[in-house]
């Protein structure tokens, strides 16, 4: 939902039930659920986790770390059975996203595969204002982040190994053209995009002022009455 930046600049002041939702997309470990929890923090939205709720339907409850969780479950592309866990997965998704999509006054950290459920992202743009964040220039790092551990990643089937290629290498070579193809999905639900690059990501939740910050970055992509 495209909003005026008048709009979104009083919304985000004057916390009420009927303020337009956010929403966050972009790839895992992008910045999405820390900017998510520090406008639950510091401008009083509710927050709606995706990974909470995905987590809770693939029977993950008890784990701290749903997003932790969450990845380990899925695991690598090239371990077994992860195409049947990537489909369990998307199908999960698709319930927490029809469950917390019709919400006000939230913000929603949406999974990174979000984009692969077209006809609820379609949806939700149609209530919320969706912010994309994008990951050019932080492709090596979400690659160390990516081969640390696993994340919820899916793959949507372009992880295809060369001849005696190592898993590890085809991971690598690869995963530049999924967030490739993953940015011109991205952009087409997009209300505003936001360089993760220019953003400085602190440990913890972002203090007041640095939440402020983010705020003037997101009215500053959208259009003045």
């Amino acid at each position: 939902m495209r909003i005026s930046r008048q709009q979104f600049i009083s919304e985000t002041a004057n916390p009420t039930a009927g303020r337009t939702p956010i929403a966050f997309i972009g790839m895992a470990g992008i910045g999405k659920t820390h900017w998510s929890q520090a406008l639950a923090k510091h401008q009083n939205y509710e927050l709606e986790e995706a990974d909470a709720g995905i987590a809770g339907l693939l029977g993950l409850h008890a784990q701290k770390d749903s997003q932790k969780a969450v990845g380990e479950w899925l695991g690598y592309p090239w371990q077994d059975g992860f195409p049947q866990r990537e489909q369990q997965y998307l199908a999960a998704e698709r319930e927490t996203l029809a469950r917390i999509m019709y919400k006000n006054n939230c913000v929603i950290d949406t999974a990174g595969s979000a984009i692969y459920v077209p006809d609820l992202m379609a949806d939700i743009r149609k209530r919320a204002l969706v912010v994309y964040m994008d990951a050019t220039g932080r492709e090596i790092e979400l690659l160390r982040k990516y081969r640390s551990r696993p994340r919820a990643i899916c793959w949507n089937g372009l992880f295809i190994p060369q001849e005696g290629e190592e898993f590890v290498q085809t991971y690598s070579r690869l995963l530049p053209k999924l967030m490739e193809t993953r940015a011109k999905l991205y952009e087409q639900f997009a209300d505003v995009t936001i360089e993760a690059s220019s953003l400085v990501k602190t440990a913890g939740i972002p203090t007041h002022e640095e939440v402020q910050k983010f705020v003037a970055s997101i009215a500053g992509e959208l259009p003045s009455l």
